[in-house]
């Protein structure tokens, strides 16, 4: 970190200095205990230190996370929550500081180590257990923030199930840590998001261990939150830069990939299905009869590639299969009688959790869905595509509208799509 003078590294040095003070007692302690005696009263006097040591960090941690999550934008806010916080940590230190010294503990060395149990310990269990549920809380505070932002669906791959290749792949890194990284869509749930969407990249392990993996997180959503995932992504390993799908030895075949999908759609009826552009035209064009419901279409990976006019290839984070432009994938859509939506109603009209997940399963999410479909593609054919697909998308609208099955939604509908195509009127939906 740059040595500035902020609260941050202030008590980033602080942890610093306090780690290097449990080192040094820990290593006091072993030292007197191998050469004078484990019932020498200094061994009792550096036990209460290192206990103190240990609750000492875990404070200025507290603190220290504060300030990392606290938002900072408005300066004056932050400064008042923040001595809050710092003053909250340091009367439970101060607390925990006389609790630690005034209880008793017991000792017993076997093996050439010294162990420590009884009252204090207890205590300090109970201190540190404290703090970890007020981190946990942080944590959960840091998703409330992509709440109140407004975000969708909160979407998060797991990439592998399996946690020694997840270890082996994510050596580093805040991500390397398998149970956090798992447990993310948890911690997204509990702070008010209501929609999550999980992923496996197929071909890391075995695709039979992933597809276990994902129907057990979804089972686990549900039973905990009333409320499965809602959408899975299937991406599998493709070629970019630096990787060669051949090394890996899980790689599957399509007809595999085409099954997992099939399986999955069966397995979770309600949720989303999402294929990318890391497929070609090909294989898409068989997933999409087995269950996928969410496809990209003119997609980029490259750094900052919608920037610009040509597609950039040399930063690619993989090979894009299919390279056709939207209006290429919106009218082969439409050929392949599926209709493109660009629907977002259910987020604008809180229809997201449970309430959009009740409507799902008995499917009279049906109702909004098939007549804003149509909506939303009129949008679309009005403002962006081209004479072909306009003219193709208009005649695919005519025949759905009147396979709409209410008639006061069917008149809605046919009013507001002709008032998309004779003025500027835009937006509409159920």
């Amino acid at each position: 970190k740059k040595r500035i003078n902020s609260e941050e590294n202030k008590y980033f040095k602080t942890l610093l200095i306090a780690n290097g003070m449990s080192y040094v007692i820990e290593i006091t302690l072993q030292i007197i205990v191998r050469k004078i005696g484990v019932n020498n009263p200094l061994v009792d006097v550096f036990v209460k230190l290192y206990l103190v040591s240990i609750f000492t960090w875990f404070t200025f941690f507290s603190i220290y996370t504060f300030i990392v999550c606290l938002d900072k934008e408005d300066e004056k806010k932050y400064i008042r929550k923040f001595n809050k916080t710092r003053n909250i940590n340091l009367i439970i230190w101060v607390v925990g500081l006389l609790v630690l010294f005034s209880l008793p503990f017991e000792k017993y060395y076997e093996l050439n180590e010294m162990y420590a149990y009884g009252v204090a310990v207890d205590a300090l269990k109970l201190l540190l257990g404290s703090y970890v549920l007020v981190w946990l809380t942080l944590l959960i505070t840091n998703f409330k923030k992509l709440k109140d932002a407004g975000i969708g669906t909160y979407i998060l791959f797991q990439e592998t199930y399996n946690k020694k290749s997840y270890e082996h792949l994510h050596p580093t890194g805040p991500k390397h840590d398998y149970n956090y990284h798992t447990e993310a869509h948890d911690r997204a749930m509990q702070a008010g998001i209501d929609d999550v969407g999980l992923g496996v990249l197929f071909g890391l392990e075995g695709y039979k261990y992933e597809f276990a993996g994902l129907l057990m997180h979804a089972e686990h959503l549900e039973k905990v939150f009333g409320v499965g995932p809602h959408t899975i992504s299937v991406p599998r390993v493709k070629p970019a830069d630096d990787i060669d799908p051949d090394e890996f030895n899980n790689a599957i075949p399509d007809e595999i990939f085409t099954k997992i999908a099939a399986c999955i759609r069966v397995a979770v009826p309600y949720t989303g299905m999402i294929i990318s552009t890391r497929e070609n035209e090909r294989v898409r064009a068989k997933m999409l009869e087995v269950g996928i419901s969410q496809i990209s279409g003119g997609s980029r990976t490259s750094v900052g590639g919608y920037t610009e006019e040509i597609r950039p290839h040399d930063t690619e984070q993989f090979d894009v299969s299919d390279q056709r432009t939207l209006d290429e994938v919106v009218q082969w859509l439409m050929k392949q009688n599926h209709i493109p939506s660009f629907c977002t109603a259910c987020y604008r009209a809180g229809r997201t959790g449970d309430r959009f997940m009740s409507l799902c399963k008995s499917g009279q999410i049906l109702n909004c869905c098939h007549p804003n479909a149509l909506m939303t593609l009129t949008e679309y054919l009005e403002d962006y595509a081209s004479p072909e697909t306009k003219k193709i998308g208009y005649e695919m609208i005519e025949r759905e509208l009147m396979r709409i099955p209410r008639e006061n939604v069917r008149e809605i509908a046919r009013n507001n799509i002709e008032a998309m195509r004779n003025g500027n009127a835009r937006d509409f939906r159920f």
